[in-house]
């Protein structure tokens, strides 16, 4: 099977190779990934300007996200949460997390479909 096809919101073969190539176990560890909710959270943290929230909401995201090998997340995460740190407008980056949660979400849904 050729999983080029899922990026850039999966990795899969960097993800499959985090858990020793059982797929199983990697679609699991995606299944129970709610890229939605922690994004909703981080989303709220950015509405309500509240600096220390949004650089933990976009860590926690970017871990979990990162672990998985989901680049587009990770890196969109990674951006936001730089900037925040260094107290820059990160603002121009909000489309960009909601795109890759939905790439990332239909991503999962027919990966899950296909295997």
């Amino acid at each position: 099977m050729n999983y080029d096809d899922y990026l850039p919101h999966i990795d899969v073969e960097e993800g499959m190779s985090r858990v020793l190539n059982n797929m199983a176990l990697y679609l699991k560890l995606l299944n129970k990934f709610n890229p939605r909710q922690m994004t909703d959270l981080a989303l709220e943290a950015i509405a309500s300007g509240d600096k220390a929230a949004v650089i933990q909401s976009v860590h926690a995201l970017r871990g979990t996200s990162g672990n998985l090998s989901l680049p587009a997340l990770s890196t969109v995460t990674e951006h936001i949460e730089e900037l925040a740190k260094r107290d820059m407008d990160y603002s121009h980056l909000v489309e960009m997390l909601e795109n890759a949660t939905d790439g990332l979400e239909k991503a999962i849904e027919t990966l899950t479909a296909n295997i």
